[in-house]
């Protein structure tokens, strides 16, 4: 009922089981999205699917976005959102899922990868940081707490945000008005991996007898009803619903297996969510995403300092930059201001992907600099650089009229 991993993220081990599941996604308030704009052909909100619909020039200033130095999850959300770009980019560059899990072994092995496989993975790593740069400039803000984004989206101070699943689902719950969520959340298919939230049992538990069947509980079908189930239904929470996602495979669709399939089906009705809608179903939105640990997981620390330096510490000048850019007519009406607007530093290594994993191997490329250093140079670069991109922004501007 329980793998050992899924989509690259370990979900059970010897001293340990994850007893529940979570990924990162987006938040948005409908009625914000219809204000703005954000509609389909028929009139219907268009509700934020995919880490890039965060970019979409109409969210400027309209993104509740928490700052990744201080929340360790939130950091992981945007090594997500790179990681997704990157892989969206090698699958571009005509590289199946088969072809990428190969190319991977066989670097790991210490063969050559297939041609044109590490130029897809280094410019997808390219575009991913633009995305994370984009998001930024249309932030509202960065704060200090992961959970205050949903907070704000639903109550529309803000039109989306970038939060942990179930901060967005919980919060979707405690605001419903009348049947009406007024918060909707989406996990990005292929956007996010799913990871657990473990149980274990301490070494030396003095009442281990209990403790053991208590952890029991937690993964038997009475204790994983409790997180999703809706109240009123039997088993579930009495009050409010703690919109978590189970486990266990018998809590979701599984065609494979009829009757784990129909354990799943039987519950229709009885859980906060759909388990069996494809959106919902953690165990389907982990097969869409795969970690590849080499493409990102010694980025991890470096993304942390970088993004606050280029989205935050900058963040007055980058909002100026890419609010001049949309006022003279959008990135296609001054490419020369959005070239400027995306350039990433040189020193003291080059910020792209072989700069960054050298840097990460070998620390001497720092050039003797602190992280508060580090962080301190980038901000000088990237202040001085969206100056110049609002001022190339603004002459194009000028020019086009």
């Amino acid at each position: 009922m329980i793998p050992e991993a899924l989509g690259g993220e370990k979900w059970r081990d010897k001293a340990w089981c994850s007893a529940v599941l979570s990924g990162f996604g987006i938040c948005s308030n409908p009625d914000r999205l219809a204000a703005l704009g954000i509609t389909n052909a028929g009139g219907s909100v268009r509700i934020p699917a995919a880490w890039r619909d965060l970019a979409d020039p109409r969210l400027f200033r309209e993104v509740a976005v928490a700052d990744p130095t201080k929340s360790g999850s939130i950091a992981k959300a945007f090594e997500m959102i790179l990681h997704s770009s990157m892989r969206e980019n090698v699958l571009e560059a005509g590289f199946s899922a088969e072809s990428i899990s190969s190319a991977e072994k066989a670097i790991a092995a210490g063969a050559a990868a297939p041609a044109g496989y590490q130029e897809a993975v280094e410019s997808g790593w390219i575009r991913g940081m633009r995305l994370i740069q984009r998001i930024g400039a249309n932030a509202r803000y960065f704060t200090d707490a992961a959970g205050k984004p949903p907070v704000d989206v639903s109550a529309g101070d803000a039109a989306a945000g970038v939060c942990i699943d179930f901060y967005g689902r919980v919060q979707a719950e405690t605001t419903r008005l009348d049947g009406r969520e007024r918060l909707v959340y989406v996990t990005p298919r292929g956007g996010s991996s799913i990871s657990g939230d473990p149980i274990s049992i301490l070494r030396g538990a003095e009442r281990r007898e209990i403790a053991e069947r208590f952890v029991e509980f937690v993964l038997s079908e009475p204790g994983q009803t409790l997180w999703n189930g809706r109240p009123g239904t039997p088993g579930a929470p009495e009050g409010t619903a703690l919109r978590r996602m189970p486990i266990r495979r018998d809590f979701y669709p599984d065609p494979e297996r009829p009757a784990v399939d129909a354990r799943a089906k039987a519950r229709a009705g009885t859980t906060s969510d759909n388990l069996l809608d494809p959106a919902v179903d953690v165990y389907s939105l982990a097969s869409a995403f795969e970690y590849e640990p080499r493409w990102t997981a010694s980025h991890f620390s470096f993304l942390r300092l970088f993004i606050r330096a280029m989205c935050m510490d900058s963040g007055d000048e980058l909002r100026e930059a890419w609010g001049a850019i949309l006022e003279a007519g959008g990135p296609s009406a001054c490419p020369e201001a959005v070239s400027q607007l995306e350039a990433l530093p040189r020193a003291p290594y080059p910020v792209d992907w072989a700069g960054v994993t050298a840097a990460a191997r070998d620390p001497s490329l720092r050039a003797g600099l602190s992280d508060a250093d580090l962080q301190s140079e980038w901000t000088k670069f990237f202040r001085a650089s969206y100056r110049e991109a609002a001022a190339k922004a603004r002459k194009a501007g000028k020019n086009g009229k």
